[in-house]
């Protein structure tokens, strides 16, 4: 099959999070099993761009990705003229179309084309068609986006792809006219042996272990403000936070300081690949307190590497969590997260049963068992 994503930004873009792994990681299995795959994407990089070539095709890992630049004016919606007219060459040579927004300029026009083309699509929304993320920000713009956009959008898709229960029956609230669903999680790359490269953390003021870790954009919705506030009742362990700043760091810097948990509480900025690695496998539990989280990657990094999770209700994980006995689910409120993690950082032989667990329970996501079912939708008729 001759295969096309759209997605507005692309590696090496890895400030943007979980989304941009999860289509590499979906493309390059796609490849491996023999599809000829294609990305449309655009060279936006926070308030920068990539240093990359526009307009032409980039191989990486076998995926043609092509970059495109985007109107200045209209940057935020990911407007790109180049891209429409590569689209409009190209649309009819695919066999199916992946599209990875929503709220978003190329998934509506590439969504229009596809139906006057008559090719079909799938749509992952990737969390952003949750009540409780709509109303939080933008709401009005968002509603009236909806109406023009995306409501034919929706209809028109051969289906709507969710990563997790939680994020489908999200979905199914807002009660859109759609055909069918589809339920297929996101992936994670195996490796069997990892060449660790230790972060030198003696640099941090006052840090010693051991620690607790958030790995993630540090973004409203991740939570970390009722960590923070949770570390207040946990006091034999540090919290290090590990991502890039997503509009909420200054908030949180300041949380910090009025709490007095400077010497316990660490901002350490993005780190990525072995040394990310080497951060969590040290830690004695990865925590994710988000208030909206579809799926959470980092939660899959974490127990391939036999570390312990918790998570708060709106993850998109937690029933798998609880079930396979991985991680711990924490209450909402500060006071009530901080006495769970306090008890739960105590107990030792739990931690290891739970990291031992977590590391059999990922085996189920190897990136080739989620492009087979992913290769089975794209085939059906």
């Amino acid at each position: 099959m001759k295969i096309l994503h759209v997605v507005p930004t692309y590696l090496p873009a890895w400030r943007y999070g979980g989304p941009i792994r999860s289509v590499h990681g979906l493309a390059k299995a796609l490849v491996n099993r023999g599809h000829e795959v294609y990305v449309y994407t655009t060279n936006i990089d926070g308030p920068n761009v990539l240093d990359v070539p526009t307009n032409t095709p980039v191989n990486i890992d076998g995926i043609l990705v092509y970059y495109f630049p985007c109107e200045v004016l209209l940057r935020r919606l990911y407007i790109s003229k180049e891209m429409k007219i590569r689209a409009l060459c190209d649309i009819e040579k695919f066999d199916v179309i992946h599209l990875h927004s929503i709220f978003l300029w190329p998934t509506w026009m590439i969504s229009r084309l596809a139906i006057k083309n008559n090719i079909p699509y799938i749509l992952s929304p990737r969390g952003m068609l949750i009540n409780k993320l709509i109303k939080k920000k933008n709401l009005i713009i968002k509603k009236i986006w909806i109406y023009l956009f995306e409501e034919k959008t929706i209809a028109n898709a051969k289906y709507i792809h969710f990563t997790t229960k939680l994020e489908h029956d999200e979905f199914v609230r807002l009660n859109f006219q759609s055909k069918l669903f589809l339920t297929i999680p996101n992936g994670y790359e195996f490796h069997e042996e990892f060449n660790y490269k230790t972060l030198d953390l003696n640099k941090l003021e006052n840090f010693s272990p051991p620690y607790i870790i958030f790995v993630g954009r540090v973004n409203w919705k991740k939570g970390l403000d009722r960590l923070i506030q949770a570390m207040k009742f946990i006091s034999d362990c540090q919290l290090l936070v590990v991502g890039n700043n997503d509009g909420m760091m200054e908030k949180l810097i300041d949380q910090v300081k009025n709490l007095d948990l400077k010497n316990r509480v660490h901002f350490i900025g993005e780190v990525d690949g072995e040394e990310k690695n080497d951060l969590i496998r040290k830690s004695k539990m990865l925590v994710l307190p988000s208030y909206s989280e579809n799926f959470g990657n980092v939660l899959l990094e974490a127990m391939a590497l036999g570390i312990p999770v918790a998570v708060t209700k709106d993850v998109g994980l937690v029933d798998d969590i609880l079930a396979h006995m991985t991680g711990v689910l924490l209450p909402d409120d500060p006071v009530g997260m901080g006495n769970k993690l306090a008890e739960t950082l105590r107990n030792e032989e739990l931690l290891n049963k739970m990291g031992k667990a977590g590391y059999q329970f990922s085996k189920n996501f190897s990136w080739d068992s989620i492009a087979i079912k992913f290769e089975k939708a794209y085939l059906i008729k």
